[in-house]
């Protein structure tokens, strides 16, 4: 097998989880930038032969075959121009940056070139969701509610986009990926003193008339995730972080670790990069454009306390 040399931009929690998949898939970690020289240091004692750099422009890129972007969100419309003008196939964490602006320019040149990508909607790759998407549902409705993250940068807009946007997306993207495209979403939230919403409610009308809800929240104590699916005969349920199937109960599927849930996302790609072969691939550019979209509608609903239309408008939002 191809042992690809691979750049880790951020060194953050998913830099480090994105290291670990590097060497669980038998490839070399290279090179990681991050800005803080104390997270940097911590890198020696797991990967001695790793390269350290703190400004971008240091990067070895001749050195490294692909990157890892794992910087917050507001870096990431630069981070992904570094990676088109390298030539650097790339896996970006999402969501993609923190709303649609400007990433249409990025994804035509992305195409230009033929640059294999990746974006983290890693529960895509689960087996709980792979085995119910393409069923016949009559409706979803799924949660996630959490605490906040308690990072600088996650509970601040201009840099994460909020927390809709940076960890409700997860759910949103996969409503899109088990029932199809979105036709119009009406969102509602809760009361606070903050500058986003923090509790919300978000109905969902489907391109194929199906609806789905969603009940997404940062103001809990602790975590509860679920997702259940309605059929004209039975209702499915994933339930937890992983999505576990839950019912019905004659139906057995392996279970996946929190870091063997990245690794299997992680090869994908690597395996697609080595290959020259982007289906692969569950989520790329392209795709969690459309999710991006989705996130913008959402908060669009909220502003206007009204139905939002995904088709009246995409092309105000991607500019």
């Amino acid at each position: 097998m191809q042992t690809l040399n691979v750049g880790i931009i951020g060194w953050g929690r998913m830099g480090k989880i994105r290291a670990e998949a590097t060497k669980n898939c038998g490839h070399q970690l290279t090179a990681v930038l991050d800005t803080d020289d104390q997270r940097l240091a911590e890198i020696k004692e797991q990967f001695p032969k790793t390269r350290t750099y703190t400004n971008l422009k240091d990067l070895p890129v001749d050195n490294v075959d692909v990157i890892f972007i794992c910087s917050p969100p507001c870096f990431h419309l630069a981070h992904i121009a570094f990676a088109i003008e390298h030539h650097l196939p790339f896996l970006i964490e999402k969501p993609l940056s923190v709303n649609a602006g400007g990433l249409l320019g990025l994804q035509n040149t992305i195409k230009e070139k033929g640059l294999i990508n990746a974006v983290g909607y890693m529960n895509r790759y689960r087996p709980s969701i792979l085995h119910i998407k393409g069923g016949a549902f009559l409706g979803i409705s799924s949660y996630w509610i959490n605490k906040m993250y308690q990072v600088p940068w996650w509970g601040n807009v201009q840099e994460s986009g909020g927390p809709l946007n940076e960890q409700a997306t997860h759910l949103l993207d996969l409503n899109r990926y088990i029932m199809g495209e979105v036709k119009e979403v009406y969102a509602t939230s809760s009361d606070n003193s903050l500058d986003f919403a923090t509790t919300i409610s978000i109905a969902l009308k489907f391109e194929n008339g199906a609806v789905g809800n969603i009940l997404y929240s940062c103001d809990a104590a602790t975590k509860s995730i679920g997702l259940d699916l309605y059929t004209s005969e039975n209702k499915i349920n994933l339930s937890g972080w992983d999505f576990n199937l839950i019912g019905p109960a004659d139906i057995a599927l392996s279970a996946l670790s929190a870091q063997e849930i990245f690794d299997l996302e992680a090869g994908s790609f690597f395996n697609a990069v080595i290959n020259n072969d982007p289906s692969l691939i569950l989520s790329d550019t392209t795709d969690a454009i459309k999710t991006q979209t989705l996130v913008d509608a959402v908060n669009l609903s909220l502003n206007a306390n009204a139905p939002i239309s995904l088709k009246t408008i995409k092309n105000e939002i991607l500019i």
